[in-house]
């Protein structure tokens, strides 16, 4: 599925655990727009097309809001 979704929302993870630490690569390499919301940077942060560092608790309704 990671090679069909348009959009790909990666939301508080460390980006090191396998398997979901491959998903923001297989989404990117497959034409995706891949956003990363997190408190700190991660491994996959120089990868995703976005990445915002905060609470999602915060950043997810702004996102929804803006759709």
């Amino acid at each position: 599925m990671l090679q069909r979704c348009d959009v790909l929302l990666v939301i508080g993870t460390s980006g090191t655990v396998h398997p979901a630490a491959g998903f923001a690569s297989i989404a990117k390499k497959a034409g995706a727009f891949v956003a990363e919301i997190n408190l700190d940077p991660t491994p996959q942060s120089g990868l995703v097309n976005m990445s915002l560092q905060g609470r999602a608790k915060d950043i997810v309704p702004l996102l929804l809001e803006s759709l």
